[in-house]
C-alpha cells in the first residue's frame, strides 16, 4: 500500500467512525513487515490525526515472524503496536506449512522472533493452523508453544472441506490430550489461554447463540492497496461486484452492505441445531469460509459443525472436572462470584453449594 493511500485510509476511518472514540487499526498481508517503513510512518500520523478529533487508536500487526527484528520490537513497544504471530506449530509442522522462499526452514527465524516479542509482550498469541495433514502433531505443537514461552495459544482447524471422519476423530483425541495438560496447568496454578477451547468456558452460560461471528462490514472493514473497502481481508479475494463495498475516495454502497447488516446465523437456525451441544457457542462461523463451503455466508458446513461440537465435548469434560475439584484458578477466572461465595462459606466451615453446572 502506498503511504498516501494509508494516510487517506486513516483520515477516512476517523470520519467514517462517527461518534466512536476508540478506533483499531490492524496491519495485515501477505506479510505487512515487507512494508515496515509504511507502518513506522503511519502510526505517528494516525495518533496525531485521531487526537485532533478527540479519538484514540490501537494498533496491531499480524506477522509470520520472519522479518521481526529487535529494533522493530522496540518501535512497537514505544508506539503501542501489538503483535499477533502466525506460527503453525512445532518445527515439523511450521516448516512444512510455511517454508521460506528458498525452501529452507522458517522455524528458526520464527523462534527468534517469538523470543523478542514475548520479552516485551508476554501475552502475545501464537496462532496455528491445524489441518488434516498435521492434526496428529497438535499436542506436540501445543507443548512446543509452551516451551517457547507462550501462555496464549491458538490452535485453529482450517481447510474445512478436507476433514474426514478419521481425521475428525484424531482432532478430538488430540484436543482431549491438550485439555488434560491444560487441566494439570490449572492444578499447578499456571494460567494459560488456549483457543478455541476457552470459548466454551466463556460462552456456555449464554442464553442464546450469537447473532454474528464478527464485525465484517458492520464495525470492521479492510482497506486495500488502492483504497477499496471490503467487509474484511478474507473477502478481498472474491468477486468485487458482489463484495467490494466501495472506496475511501468515493464512499460505500449501502445496497452491498445491507446483507451484512441484516443477515445473521439465526436466520439459518435449523431444527437439528436446537439439540446441538454447541448451539450456545455457535455464532455461525466465518462468513467467507461459509461462502466457500456452502455458497451461503450464513450457513455452516457439516465439518465446521462437527468441529464446534468437538470443542463443546472436550470443553465440557474439562470444565466439569475443574468445577468438581473447585479449582481456585479456574473458579476465580470463570466463576468469580461463585468463588467469592465459596470462600465465604469455607470461612464458616459449612458445605458450599455446587459452584457451576454444565
Amino acid at each position: 500500500m502506498p503511504l498516501r493511500v494509508a494516510q487517506d485510509a486513516i483520515v477516512w476511518l476517523i470520519y467514517a467512525s462517527g461518534s466512536s472514540k476508540n478506533l483499531n487499526v490492524f496491519f495485515m498481508g501477505g506479510e505487512p513487515l515487507l512494508r515496515r517503513q509504511i507502518i513506522e510512518k503511519i502510526i505517528p500520523f494516525a495518533k496525531i490525526r485521531a487526537k485532533s478529533h478527540g479519538k484514540t487508536v490501537r494498533f496491531s500487526v499480524t506477522t509470520n515472524g520472519t522479518l521481526v527484528t529487535n529494533d522493530f520490537v522496540s518501535f512497537a513497544k514505544e508506539n503501542g503496536l501489538h503483535f499477533h504471530l502466525s506460527f503453525d506449530g512445532c518445527p515439523e509442522v511450521q516448516d512444512h506449512n510455511r517454508p521460506l522462499a528458498t525452501g529452507k526452514a522458517s522455524s528458526p527465524l520464527v523462534e527468534k522472533a517469538a523470543k523478542l516479542i514475548l520479552k516485551e509482550q508476554p501475552g502475545v498469541m501464537s496462532r496455528g493452523c491445524v489441518s488434516p495433514d498435521n492434526v496428529s502433531n497438535l499436542l506436540n505443537s501445543y507443548r512446543y508453544f509452551r516451551e517457547q514461552g507462550f501462555t496464549t495459544i491458538g490452535l485453529y482447524p482450517c481447510e474445512s472441506r478436507k476433514w474426514t471422519q478419521e481425521t475428525l476423530v484424531m482432532l478430538e483425541t488430540q484436543f482431549n490430550l491438550v485439555a488434560e495438560d491444560w487441566t494439570d496447568a490449572f492444578r499447578n496454578s499456571i494460567e494459560l489461554h488456549i483457543s478455541p477451547l476457552e470459548r466454551w468456558f466463556t460462552q456456555k452460560e449464554r442464553e442464546s447463540r450469537g447473532r454474528h461471528p464478527c464485525g465484517a462490514g458492520r464495525g470492521m472493514a479492510l482497506i486495500d492497496t488502492e483504497g477499496g473497502i471490503w467487509p474484511c481481508s478474507r473477502f478481498s479475494s472474491h468477486d468485487p461486484a458482489k463484495f467490494k463495498l466501495g472506496s475511501i475516495y468515493e464512499g460505500f454502497s449501502d445496497s452491498l452492505r445491507q446483507p451484512l447488516l441484516e443477515g445473521c446465523s439465526e436466520d439459518k437456525f435449523y431444527p437439528e441445531c436446537q439439540d446441538c451441544s454447541a448451539k450456545k457457542m455457535c455464532e455461525g462461523g466465518c462468513l467467507v469460509e461459509n461462502l466457500e463451503e456452502t455458497g451461503d455466508m450464513f450457513v455452516y458446513s457439516p465439518n465446521d459443525c462437527e468441529i464446534l461440537r468437538i470443542y463443546s465435548r472436550v470443553g465440557t469434560k474439562m470444565h466439569d472436572i475443574l468445577c468438581a475439584e473447585k479449582n481456585p484458578l479456574f473458579m476465580k477466572k470463570y466463576y468469580p462470584k461463585e468463588w467469592t461465595e465459596i470462600e465465604k462459606t469455607n470461612s464458616h466451615d459449612t458445605a458450599p453449594s455446587e459452584p457451576c453446572t454444565t
